[in-house]
């Protein structure tokens, strides 16, 4: 990381990440030493999925709670997830000793199995939003096919009320 074009250009360093180096390592304790965005994510992760299995059971009362809770909270981790790989990015030689540590598994030894740790919270932030979206997605097929059910058994309901008062 000593060369000035390659501090520069951050997304030419998330691509440059070899990420089979990441089978090598534990997932939870380098999300973990990446910072507080890092644990920011994950916070923001169990949070998405207590607010889809609350509105799959109904306890959340307001379906319009749930189209800006779902959505937005996944949105929120993505951004924790891009602001701390950016930061680290930035920093990562003050951060290195701490996110290149023996606990997490194998050293990295060179710069693309460093940006494959670097890039973990945002790559964790990504699957966030995808559940996330995929999690609202659902919940919309579910809650039309709810409101179509309503709106046939009203018609239904008040096609027999005219038929009882033809009579």
């Amino acid at each position: 990381m000593n060369d000035a074009e390659e501090k520069s250009s951050f997304f030419g360093y998330l691509m440059r990440a070899d990420y089979r180096f990441l089978q090598e390592r534990d997932l939870g304790i380098d999300l973990y030493n990446s910072g507080y965005c890092g644990l920011a994510v994950f916070v923001l992760a169990v949070a998405v999925v207590t607010i889809f299995l609350l509105s799959i059971f109904h306890m959340i009362p307001r379906r319009r709670h749930v189209t800006i809770l779902l959505p937005g909270t996944g949105c929120l981790a993505f951004a924790f997830g891009l602001l701390g790989t950016w930061l680290n990015h930035l920093r990562l030689e003050e951060v290195g000793k701490v996110l290149f540590n023996a606990t997490g598994g194998t050293l990295p030894v060179n710069v693309s199995q460093q940006a494959a740790i670097v890039i973990l919270p945002l790559a964790t932030g990504i699957a966030v939003l995808i559940a996330s979206l995929a999690g609202y997605i659902y919940l919309l097929a579910f809650w039309t096919s709810d409101l179509f059910r309503k709106q046939a058994e009203g018609k239904k309901q008040k096609g027999s009320v005219k038929t009882r008062a033809g009579r």
